[in-house]
């Protein structure tokens, strides 16, 4: 496989894996009495997974410090929903 035909296929099944746990998390939704867990933690594996592959072709110091601003934002919308209580 050349590295074109890898780089597609990487992606297209981190799109159909991210797409499947959409699907399940969905599902639950709708059905919140019905137990999903156990699909969801394998939905949630298989996205990981096909992430960590993608995430080669792409600046993983770029991306850590995405994630860095995303838990700061969280963290900080978490403590002003505190202090307002």
């Amino acid at each position: 496989m050349t590295l074109k035909m890898q780089y597609e296929h990487d992606h297209n099944k981190c799109m159909e894996e991210c797409l499947e746990l959409a699907t399940v998390l969905a599902h639950k939704q709708n059905k919140p009495n019905k137990d999903f867990t156990k699909h969801i933690e394998e939905e949630i594996a298989d996205v990981y997974f096909r992430l960590e592959k993608v995430s080669h072709y792409y600046n993983w110091v770029s991306i850590t410090e995405r994630i860095k601003i995303k838990k700061l934002k969280e963290q900080k919308k978490l403590d002003s929903s505190l202090e307002s209580s």
